[in-house]
């Protein structure tokens, strides 16, 4: 029976200590909830100094948008100025060239006109004298009629540069009328390299 006390005893001290140990285990456990909520709470506190920080010290930031729209107003007028100085360079370019479009124009037309004057004061001036001496002396020889020397064969001269109906008349002995008369619709201004002209 004395094991029986001992063992009931012993059983009974087991249990008192077990539950004084699982009340340790508890308010162990409690005090490092409380310190851990304590530690969050001063976390929590400082970060939000630290934003309060942030947001005072980009509050106190000088606001550049102002000076942005300057530059980007100050930029598009400069830009404006610029297109129309390009307006106005063209304007005066545009003008200058088509006024010695005009002046090179009327050039021409001068001087085409003076051609033609000269052509025709040609065409009406008689041979020269010496050409139509030369051709009166080929006669004189004893010609057989046909064509002289100075004359083409068949009567037909092809024109070459710079030929003219002034000088195949001198040289031909004949006038530029009689040239001319011998090939009506032909422009004595406007012969080509290489045309046929009937020599009479």
């Amino acid at each position: 029976m004395e094991d029986l006390e001992t063992r009931s005893e012993d059983s009974a001290t087991n249990e008192s200590g077990s539950g004084s140990k699982l009340g340790m285990a508890l308010g162990l456990v409690g005090v490092v909830g409380i310190l851990l909520g304590a530690v969050g709470i001063v976390m929590a506190n400082n970060s939000r100094k630290e934003i309060e920080s942030l947001k005072a010290e980009i509050a106190a930031q000088p606001d550049k948008t102002a000076e942005l729209e300057a530059k980007f107003t100050e930029f598009n007028e400069r830009l404006n100025s610029v297109g129309e100085r390009t307006v106005q360079l063209d304007k005066k370019f545009t003008d200058q060239f088509n006024n010695l479009v005009a002046g090179v124009g009327k050039e021409i037309r001068t001087n085409r006109e003076l051609i033609s004057q000269l052509s025709d004061k040609m065409a009406s001036a008689p041979a020269p004298k010496a050409a139509a001496a030369k051709a009166a002396a080929a006669k004189d020889d004893g010609g057989s009629g046909g064509p002289t020397a100075d004359k083409p064969a068949g009567g037909i001269h092809k024109i070459a540069a710079g030929d003219n109906f002034g000088k195949l008349a001198a040289k031909y002995g004949v006038t530029v009328d009689a040239i001319r008369s011998a090939n009506p619709g032909v422009e004595p201004t406007k012969l080509q390299i290489g045309q046929e002209i009937k020599i009479p």
